[in-house]
């Protein structure tokens, strides 16, 4: 809403939002190349063999399950964050700040929990109704407050 207003522009969030998937896809492939160049060895398992329950090995666990590669940004995770960001633009963030950010809590809400609960290592994690709907009322709260700020 902020990007919007500042900007006046009302699909300035997209632009915010692609630009930024452009920049990491950018550093990922400069940092590719770097590990081509320097060919470094992994060391991950004797990390994660000394403390299982750190960060690195949370990570690499759950990466490891849902098939994607260790310490890898998913740009079409990012991609799909466009989806909230057009529901926001269309409500037009300038004229209505309140709807635009309630229709983006709204949207990121049902486009996380859709994706989240498709990936394995969260599937067995997912919430039931009773916890969904109060991180719902929870998120709308969030979207009417934060349309305010």
């Amino acid at each position: 809403v902020a990007t919007a207003r500042l900007s006046g522009r009302r699909w300035a969030p997209a632009l915010v939002l692609v630009s930024t998937v452009a920049l990491g896809l950018l550093g990922m492939r400069i940092a590719r190349l770097g590990f081509d160049v320097l060919q470094p060895v992994s060391f991950i398992q004797e990390e994660i063999a000394k403390d299982p329950t750190s960060s690195i090995a949370v990570a690499y666990i759950v990466a490891t399950k849902n098939g994607t590669p260790p310490g890898a940004t998913a740009s079409v995770a990012q991609l799909i964050s466009l989806i909230p960001i057009a529901a926001m633009i269309a409500v037009d963030p300038r004229r209505r700040p309140v709807r635009a950010t309630v229709a983006y809590a709204l949207v990121l809400f049902v486009v996380m929990a859709a994706r989240l609960g498709s990936l394995p290592a969260y599937r067995p994690l997912v919430p039931g109704a009773g916890e969904t709907l109060v991180a719902l009322g929870v998120a709308l709260v969030a979207g009417v407050v934060g349309g305010w700020m």
